[in-house]
C-alpha cells in the first residue's frame, strides 16, 4: 500500500505513519466483514466507524479522534460529533434527540480546504480605524456536492443556480448545504481529525503555503497589525469584508467562504 507524505520532525512523521498505517489495517479487516454496497449519502453505506470525537462510542475497534468532545460548527450551525468511517463521515448534532446525522460519502466530497481563519476586523471606539483581534486557530470547510455537478467553485453563500444547472448540494433537513464547516481543535488533535476524516473521505486536503519571499523580495502575506506574516491580505468581496488566501489549488476568499480552483 502506497502512503503519503508527511510532514513535520522526525517524531511526527513517525506518528502520522504508524497512525495511517494503523487506519490502513481498520480498513482492512473491514473490508472482510461489511459487504459492498453502491455509494450513496446515507450513513447506512458508510461501513464501520474507524474514528470518533464521541468517546462513548469509542472503544474495541473504535478510536478517539478529539479529547475535547463535540466541535464547534459554522455550517450546519451547533456543536457536532464528528465519526470517520470507511467511506465516509457522519456529523452528530450534540444533545439533538433523534435528529437526522449529516452522513457524506466521499464520492461527495472533492475537497478539503483547511487554513488559518483571522478574527473579525473590529472597528475603535469613536474612530473609523479598524484593528485586528487575535487568530481564531484553523478551520476545517468540507466542499459538498453531488459527483459530476457544478463548476468546481465553492460558495459559503446559496446561490441561484444557472439554468438547466443541477443543484449539487445535498439535502439536509429542511434546506440544502454544500459546504460544512468545523473549528478544529487546536495543535495535534486537528491534525489528526483532518487526516482521519480526509482518509475516509478519499479527498485531497489543501492548505495555503507558508508566506515565501520572490526572487524580488515581495511576500504574499498580511502586514496588518497583529497579523503581520499571516498567509492572507484584507480584501473585499461585493459588499463583504474579508480576507484572501492563496492555494497552490486556487484562491480562497473568507468570508463568506468562495473558493475558486485553478
Amino acid at each position: 500500500t502506497r502512503l503519503p507524505r508527511f510532514g513535520g520532525d522526525g517524531g511526527e512523521k513517525l506518528a502520522a505513519f504508524l497512525e495511517e498505517a494503523a487506519l490502513i489495517a481498520r480498513r482492512a479487516v473491514a473490508a472482510k466483514t461489511v459487504s459492498a454496497v453502491p455509494p450513496g449519502d446515507g450513513a447506512g453505506n458508510l461501513g464501520p466507524v474507524l474514528f470518533s470525537t464521541d468517546a462513548a462510542e469509542c472503544g474495541g475497534e473504535v478510536a478517539l479522534l478529539s479529547a475535547g468532545g463535540a466541535l464547534r460548527c459554522a455550517t450546519p450551525r451547533g456543536k457536532f460529533h464528528v465519526a470517520a468511517l470507511t467511506r465516509g463521515i457522519v456529523l452528530t448534532k450534540e444533545g439533538s434527540g433523534d435528529a437526522a446525522p449529516l452522513a457524506i460519502h466521499g464520492t461527495w466530497c472533492p475537497r478539503v480546504v483547511v487554513f488559518p481563519a483571522p478574527a473579525p476586523q473590529q472597528s475603535s471606539s469613536g474612530s473609523k480605524k479598524w484593528t485586528p483581534g487575535p487568530d481564531r486557530g484553523s478551520v476545517a470547510v468540507f466542499h459538498v456536492r453531488a459527483p459530476g455537478s457544478g463548476d468546481g467553485v465553492l460558495y459559503g453563500k446559496p446561490r441561484k443556480s444557472k439554468k438547466d444547472e443541477a443543484d449539487g448540494r445535498m439535502s439536509y433537513l429542511k434546506g440544502k448545504i454544500g459546504l460544512v464547516v468545523v473549528h478544529l481543535p487546536p495543535g495535534e488533535g486537528g491534525k489528526k481529525l483532518v487526516r482521519a476524516v480526509s482518509s475516509s473521505l478519499g479527498a485531497p486536503v489543501l492548505s495555503p503555503p507558508a508566506p515565501a519571499r520572490s526572487r524580488n523580495g515581495d511576500v504574499f502575506a498580511s502586514s496588518c497589525e497583529g497579523h503581520a506574516g499571516r498567509p492572507y491580505l484584507q480584501c473585499h468581496s461585493g459588499v463583504d469584508c474579508g480576507v484572501l488566501y492563496l492555494f497552490g489549488e486556487g484562491i480562497l476568499f473568507f468570508k463568506p467562504i468562495v473558493f475558486i480552483p485553478r
